[in-house]
């Protein structure tokens, strides 16, 4: 990555892994008295419509049909797949569980982007990955009560390995697409089909809804979730990805644990143990190694709005 135009890049990745680490827990907050389905279907909608105001006028006109495609099946990956996994396992597991299993995602998007992106990677993003989850095992195998070591149900976990599949390919494609189209258009357009994604679901279950049911709680993890780890997360990812590849982006990902644990802690008062410190810090060490000891080209940085 080039050092005179690295700042931005690692600002962005670095709100992405705080905003999405957080997410994990607001999730579980909107979930004591959400229905998945409305959640869901909410938090994309909104999404889409904050940043359809913030696009200039016109800006969609060029989109081909081509591009319509690979957006909808982008934006199928994720939001789509990737959310309605997510969310269903945080109904089984906790959230630093769930955030564990999420680390997985550079390993599976190295063999992505090399196979469909053509993107080759040096030495060091592959020690990066390496130490990286060399983070998530001592996690996961040291830790007390670790996803590993739990009793919740197997199917969370399931789920959350489907979760980890659908985001790599939502990262090879937006990579792709990334390379031609604006951060902003290309996250504009994820929301937009998202909220459609979700609709047939949300509509089944309007009806038997009360907002006299859901608590304070429920509703700021929404608006957290809407904000932050949708609209502003999301654009900051796809502005990465128009300038850097796909699995040294990928690596920051696996600070998305150590984020969780800390406000599963605080917020939801699950425990926090030394191994989850030690295995953050091997995470941590592993994005510096990849980031700020490549020297790698990348191609000149697409501009953010078109």
């Amino acid at each position: 990555m080039k050092r005179d135009s690295g700042l931005i890049v690692y600002v962005a990745l670095s709100a992405t892994t705080l905003f999405w680490g957080l997410s994990f827990v607001a999730t579980k907050l909107a979930l004591e008295t959400l229905h998945p389905a409305l959640l869901l279907f909410v938090r994309f909608s909104v999404a889409g419509v904050i940043l359809l105001m913030l696009l200039p006028r016109g800006a969609l006109r060029t989109l081909s049909a081509r591009n319509h495609f690979l957006l909808f099946a982008t934006a199928a990956f994720e939001p789509g797949l990737y959310f309605l996994f997510e969310t269903l396992a945080l109904q089984r597991i906790h959230a630093a569980e769930a955030s564990l299993i999420v680390a997985t995602i550079p390993m599976v998007v190295l063999l992505l982007s090399a196979v469909f992106l053509g993107e080759r990677s040096n030495w060091k993003v592959g020690a990066g990955i390496a130490l990286s989850m060399a983070g998530v095992a001592v996690m996961a195998l040291l830790g007390e009560k670790s996803a590993i070591h739990s009793s919740l149900s197997a199917q969370g976990y399931l789920f959350m390995v489907g979760a980890v599949i659908t985001a790599s390919g939502y990262i090879t494609l937006a990579r792709n697409l990334t390379r031609r189209l604006s951060a902003l258009i290309v996250t504009t357009m994820q929301m937009v089909y998202g909220g459609l994604f979700f609709a047939p679901a949300a509509l089944l279950k309007w009806r038997s809804f009360s907002l006299q049911g859901v608590s304070w709680r429920s509703l700021a993890g929404l608006g957290f979730l809407i904000v932050f780890a949708t609209v502003a997360a999301f654009f900051c990812y796809n502005f990465a990805l128009t300038r850097t590849k796909a699995a040294a982006a990928s690596v920051y990902l696996n600070g998305i644990p150590v984020v969780t644990a800390i406000a599963a802690w605080v917020l939801l008062g699950e425990r926090l143990t030394y191994a989850q410190a030690a295995g953050g810090s091997l995470i941590l060490l592993s994005v510096y190694l990849v980031n700020f000891y490549s020297r790698e080209e990348v191609p000149t940085p697409e501009t953010i709005l078109e």
